[in-house]
């Protein structure tokens, strides 16, 4: 006897069912078809997967009805001008979540498939230019360029280290100076650039793979010629600094004048910079300090309680 199951029966489709018997309708496409915008007012949405998770988040004015075209793909403009707030985390939120089969819950970079998983994006994510907060916790994205998304104030990413291969390797913030807070611990990042931050708050990029950090510095105290320093008066804005248990050598945070916690524990940190004796702790305001596990031969920190 055989038993019919509903479900995609299109092997080209990107949840596509190799169990299903009768095509239900459900199928779900990439890509922007080849028939063009249906007005001059859309734009494209290639990801089927970022596109459904943004059509069952109630709290957003995206509803299914507003994607047509090819693939149905296509959205106005004006549509996603309205948007200030994206979540499209795990809907698990990180129950499981390291369960790489669960495929409608993986976002990726580049369509490929590593490690027998697939990977599904965010592009599209430019098109949202007035978004303050951006949540996408718990997913495998590997690449993802936040740059066009200037007012941004919030990133929340945590949890992106499925295996050695899957998860976040790259992480594009430059110029976000609205930014306040980043959440981006479990991660494969190995660099991580915020020195254009300059209204960064909270930093969190721990557990991580991270060799070299970059925070905001203004121009008498900037270390490293990667570090943009401000062209205008400013004084630095962070407060919290989480950044445990990665691969930091050398962290300066001398200027960091408003620092009120820091966990750098589980490191590898041994001085400010490169040629320098000491690993210098800046400021008065710290309450919390924890620098456990490193390698740290000579710590100058006046005005720290300790």
């Amino acid at each position: 006897e055989i038993v019919a199951n509903n479900g995609c029966t299109d092997a080209t489709a990107v949840n596509y069912d190799a169990a299903a018997t009768i095509d239900d309708g459900s199928c779900v496409y990439n890509g922007c078809g080849s028939s063009g915008a249906p007005t001059t007012d859309h734009v494209c949405i290639p990801e089927a997967y970022f596109r459904a998770r943004l059509m069952s988040d109630t709290s957003n004015p995206i509803v299914s009805a507003d994607f047509s075209g090819d693939n149905s793909a296509w959205i106005l403009q004006s549509k996603l001008d309205q948007c200030t707030v994206v979540d499209v985390s795990d809907p698990l939120d990180g129950v499981n979540w390291w369960n790489p089969f669960n495929e409608m819950r993986i976002l990726g970079e580049d369509h490929s498939i590593v490690g027998g998983i697939t990977h599904y994006g965010v592009e599209g994510i430019e098109y949202f230019t007035n978004l303050t907060s951006f949540t996408c916790n718990f997913n495998a994205i590997n690449t993802l360029d936040l740059t066009n998304n200037t007012l941004l104030e919030q990133v929340y990413i945590d949890g992106h280290a499925f295996s050695s291969l899957t998860g976040l390797h790259t992480l594009d913030v430059d110029g976000l100076q609205n930014l306040k807070i980043v959440r981006c611990s479990i991660s494969h990042l190995t660099t991580l650039n915020v020195s254009s931050c300059y209204n960064l708050e909270q930093l969190d990029c721990g557990d991580g793979a991270i060799q070299n950090l970059y925070l905001p510095h203004d121009q008498l105290n900037n270390p490293d010629p990667l570090i943009v320093a401000p062209p205008f008066p400013w004084t630095p804005k962070l407060t919290h600094l989480y950044a445990k248990d990665n691969q930091i050598e050398y962290l300066h945070i001398l200027g960091q004048l408003n620092l009120e916690v820091i966990n750098l524990q589980g490191n590898k940190l041994r001085t400010s910079s490169p040629g320098t004796q000491y690993l210098t702790i800046p400021g008065a305001n710290l309450t919390t300090v924890d620098l456990d596990n490193n390698n740290i031969d000579h710590l100058y920190a006046p005005n720290v309680p300790m």
